[in-house]
């Protein structure tokens, strides 16, 4: 599968290469550590790799997301040791753990998706996208969940980029990932107090 990606194949962004990248270096001001490199499907895997190695170096923050027919050769490439924060969806999920995820108990799938991510990047922070059963995020040795809103969508294209382009936003304005870990019912219940919220 793809993950649900729309744009993975026949993308203007497929042309990218490494000598695209770079030459894109001359343009970054100090500190790198002020930057951050997103690693996307649109682009190929291997300069996606490249990307995330070099901004890793750098000392950006280093996000990535792989479709599920990726999954295998990302964490066969030793490509997971460059990465600060990983965005999967329950289908990647699944192509971590090599299962069947549960999505109303997945806890023992996220367990092992953890396990196994750590041991290519022991600082990894994951967030896992589940639909109408939430979100869950990983920082820290615990996993922390977020419970979707109760709507009826007209579509989910996007559900996950808008997702992780609202946790990025939230962790450069200084917010934590997950938060005291409490479960929370519904937004109703407390103040947003971190980026997964």
């Amino acid at each position: 599968g793809t993950g649900g990606n729309i744009t993975a194949s026949d993308s203007a962004s497929a042309a990218l290469t490494r000598a695209d990248l770079d030459s894109a270096a001359e343009f970054m001001l100090p500190p790198a550590s002020s930057y951050i490199a997103l690693a996307a499907p649109e682009v190929s895997f291997e300069s996606r790799f490249h990307l995330l190695a070099t901004a890793r170096r750098w000392g950006c923050l280093t996000v990535a997301n792989f479709t599920s027919s990726e999954m295998v050769a990302a964490l066969a490439s030793g490509v997971l040791r460059s990465v600060g924060l990983l965005a999967i969806n329950e289908d990647e999920l699944e192509s971590v753990v090599g299962m069947k995820v549960d999505a109303e108990s997945p806890e023992a799938a996220l367990d092992l998706c953890a396990s196994i991510l750590c041991t290519e990047q022991p600082d990894m922070r994951v967030v896992v996208t589940m639909g109408a059963h939430g979100a869950y995020a990983f920082e820290g040795g615990r996993w922390c969940h977020c419970p979707a809103l109760p709507i009826a969508p007209v579509s989910t294209a996007g559900a996950g980029d808008a997702l992780l382009g609202a946790i990025i936003s939230a962790l450069c304005a200084g917010a934590p990932l997950t938060g005291s870990g409490s479960a929370r019912r519904s937004f109703a219940d407390a103040p947003v107090e971190n980026a997964l919220e």
